[in-house]
């Protein structure tokens, strides 16, 4: 489980909160951390970078990794992944990266398989916003909540809103090899076959295969295109 501290009451309370059982890492998020001092966007003020020392203090006593979306420290380096075979999501990579030392040093898979790694915990419980601009300019949003077990082992996306859709479920299991679709205005479950998994979900870019989970070492071929220094961050996007 990885946990993130963007509050100055989380480094409050960082003791408390690495006393739960099964943290395995903590990302620290300085520029959200400064707002919460106001300090918006001052995250070398040294008020702001002792919080973020007493987060890595802490963790370090109680054996947890830290990782944080910026370098304090000078440049850093930021790579450029090419993903064919579905849509991703950029920030997972960027902690793998945030965790590891050298970047560079690392193929494109071996940076998927830190993200599996990191990504790992025994459930989660999430709410989710997605918004779509069709190509006319119209905006449409759905609101979601999704649950995992052992990763992504198990998955189950139930859609909250809006109404049209309220109901509607995505199940996956066996790290995403099955794929199954309820629809509540037809009552009806239909498992997806695999000539239907690269379906788009809702005139989404995400398709069935997208929101099945797994672990994405395995399901996508990746290769690095291209590298930059970047001074004070260290991030990674999707192309």
């Amino acid at each position: 489980m990885i946990v993130q501290i963007e509050h100055i009451d989380a480094v409050a309370n960082i003791e408390k909160i690495l006393a739960v059982a099964g943290i395995d890492g903590l990302f620290v998020g300085p520029y959200d951390l400064s707002a919460s001092m106001g300090k918006t966007g001052l995250t070398t003020d040294p008020e702001v970078q002792e919080a973020i020392s007493k987060v890595k203090q802490a963790a370090t006593r109680a054996n947890v990794r830290t990782s944080q979306a910026a370098n304090q420290h000078g440049a850093g380096k930021a790579l450029r992944i090419a993903f064919f075979g579905g849509a991703v999501m950029g920030l997972a990579v960027a902690m793998a990266l945030c965790f590891a030392e050298r970047a560079s040093a690392q193929t494109a898979g071996e940076i998927l398989k830190k993200v599996d790694v990191v990504g790992h915990s025994k459930t989660t419980e999430m709410e989710m916003v997605q918004k779509i601009v069709t190509p006319s300019g119209d905006n449409r949003s759905f609101k979601m909540v999704s649950y995992s077990a052992n990763g992504a082992e198990k998955g189950l996306t139930v859609y909250v809103s809006p109404n049209q859709v309220r109901g509607m479920k995505i199940l996956s299991l066996n790290d995403g090899d099955d794929i199954w679709t309820y629809f509540p205005r037809t009552n009806r479950t239909r498992k997806i076959a695999s000539s239907a998994r690269n379906r788009r979900v809702q005139g989404s870019d995400f398709t069935y295969d997208d929101m099945s989970g797994g672990k994405m070492a395995e399901k996508l071929k990746v290769k690095i295109i291209d590298e930059e220094e970047l001074k004070g961050l260290l991030g990674a996007e999707a192309v």
